[in-house]
């Protein structure tokens, strides 16, 4: 199982104050330079498709940006379209809009007798006229695991299922507007869905996204009373 959150880039260095994490720790945490940089057209045509392409220590990839026909359910990775485009086969000219760049730890642990493997990103995000900082945790492994990390995290910190991937938020810093929503509206089961527990999966999922779209408004009552 794989699960992301976001947090605030000055938070994450709590995680390694984590006692339950600590202990279960194998081995030193290793820590990477990373930069991730997108690309797209003067007139976003990748990001008007809901996608981008991401170019990392060489290697290319075209990954959503949004939720597309399939499945993505919140706090999964963006899915991966290709990781070998053609990139004569893209809308041109491509040109790089966005990046990312900052440090990444990853460290090994046992968890809910399961391995537990715990990534965090943090970095800046930059585009031509603006930058902020980013964070991201990613958690892989075994359910048990994964769902006690989740907790354990969620009670020692501020975090949140994100609203918006890395890529999505790098981009919407580019164009100076907010990530589009992952989704909006009434779910449909895509056709390749046949079983009762993926229509489920899907639709809690879609549902999740929706509310969390609408969450920030929703919050503020009497500006939405006010516009209404």
């Amino acid at each position: 199982m794989d699960f992301e959150l976001a947090a605030d880039a000055d938070d994450v260095t709590r995680l390694a104050r984590l006692k339950p994490l600590a202990a279960g720790r194998d081995g030193r945490a290793r820590t990477y330079a990373v930069k991730i940089v997108w690309q797209d057209t003067p007139d976003h045509a990748l990001l008007a498709d809901g996608l981008t392409l991401a170019e990392q220590r060489g290697a290319w990839r075209l990954e959503r940006l949004v939720p597309g026909p399939d499945s993505w359910l919140p706090a999964q990775p963006p899915p991966v379209v290709s990781d070998s485009p053609d990139r004569a086969a893209l809308p041109a000219p491509l040109a790089p809009v966005a990046a990312f760049e900052g440090r990444q730890t990853v460290s090994l642990h046992r968890l809910a007798e399961a391995p537990l493997t715990l990534t965090v990103d943090k970095g800046i995000l930059r585009a031509v006229s603006a930058t902020r900082p980013a964070a991201r945790i990613g958690l892989h492994g075994e359910d048990a695991a994964v769902h006690a990390a989740v907790l354990l995290i969620a009670e020692a910190m501020p975090v949140a299922v994100p609203t918006a991937s890395l890529a999505a938020e790098a981009m919407a810093l580019a164009i100076g507007q907010p990530p589009r929503p992952r989704r909006l509206g009434p779910p449909v089961l895509p056709p390749h869905v046949r079983t009762m527990p993926a229509a489920l999966a899907h639709i809690l999922g879609h549902l999740t996204d929706v509310i969390l779209a609408h969450a920030p408004q929703a919050a503020r009552p009497d500006d939405a009373r006010s516009n209404g």
